[in-house]
């Protein structure tokens, strides 16, 4: 397909995918209040990154403030979104030769096929809704670096044209943590979670996400809000649970369910139907992330909102979406 219609399809998957996750967001309050005493019991516990040195990423509209050179290794990074839009925090690095003011060439258009011939990209924290905050552990190397936003704006315009990418100098370090480890491991293939658990356990935990496909992946995890299933949820993106994956549909014709089928339309929802969890931006093939999560019981799912490069079709359509439940 041609680059238009790619970034036609990014554009419009992740402009539903900050509609849906803001839908009902004058009543998120409610349901936190509502939520009480567990909320303050998960954020007594112990991250599962704490381990590790950490490397706060604030973000703003449209900026970063994040460190100039952070040391390298094991690494616990931290965007707290401070703006009033969806903002994720996801680093590239020169591929090949390429030089680091040929990446930031790149990134003076939309064009992410230019971006992406020019750069990897290594992973980072995932989707961030404003007031919120996720983490991930990487192991960083020595080198150059640009944290980017590549979410768009209402018109369509990628963050980190207007203003969210910082270079970011990577320093080596002696005596450094541990390597990481995780007892879920998930591995993103064209089109799928391989690995990832249909039961799991709550509380704090590292899940080690390695994307072993030959596209660009990321692993967004939601909370599905009580009352409100998966189905109903899979009904909204335009997935039928269980149909076989097609690559046929384009993202510029799907249309959402009726509003009378949707969870969001209910009076009685006090929030949104889902909210955020974490999970891992997007990340090249052959990077690994380790996703910092802490789960309260409940259901959940994950997803990829990652354009197809032939069709445009989200990754979600062709199986990237997928429930599972903590106990």
């Amino acid at each position: 397909m041609d680059q238009r219609r790619w970034q036609q399809g990014l554009q419009s998957q992740l402009t539903r995918r900050s509609t849906l996750r803001g839908a009902g967001a004058v009543g998120l309050a409610g349901v936190l209040a509502a939520r009480g005493a567990g909320v303050l019991a998960a954020q007594e516990a112990t991250p599962a990154g704490a381990a590790y040195p950490e490397v706060v990423i604030t973000a703003t509209d449209f900026e970063f403030d994040v460190p100039a050179t952070i040391d390298g290794g094991w690494t616990l990074l931290t965007l707290e979104n401070q703006g009033k839009m969806d903002h994720h925090a996801f680093l590239l690095q020169p591929t090949g030769e390429a030089t680091i003011e040929e990446v930031q060439a790149a990134l003076e258009t939309p064009d992410l096929g230019a971006i992406l011939a020019v750069a990897t990209a290594i992973g980072g924290c995932p989707g961030v809704a404003p007031g919120e905050r996720a983490s991930v552990v990487m192991n960083l190397a020595p080198g150059e670096y640009i944290l980017i936003c590549a979410i768009p704006d209402d018109e369509g315009t990628p963050h980190y044209m207007l203003g969210m990418q910082s270079v970011i100098e990577v320093a080596a370090r002696a005596g450094n943590a541990l390597p990481a480890f995780a007892e879920t491991k998930v591995t993103m293939v064209d089109f799928g979670f391989e690995g990832q658990p249909a039961e799991t356990s709550a509380g704090s935990t590292l899940w080690e996400v390695f994307n072993d496909g030959d596209q660009v992946h990321e692993l967004q995890v939601f909370r599905l809000a009580p009352g409100v299933t998966f189905d109903a949820i899979a009904a909204e993106f335009g997935v039928v649970p269980g149909a076989s994956p097609s690559a046929s549909p384009s993202p510029m014709d799907m249309e959402m369910a009726s509003p009378a089928a949707s969870p969001m339309a209910s009076p009685e929802m006090a929030g949104p139907p889902f909210t955020g969890a974490g999970g891992a931006g997007p990340m090249s093939p052959g990077s690994t992330v380790w996703a910092v999560l802490d789960l309260e019981p409940g259901d959940y799912f994950s997803i990829c909102f990652v354009p197809d490069a032939e069709s445009g079709a989200p990754h979600f359509m062709l199986g990237m979406i997928a429930p599972f439940t903590v106990v």
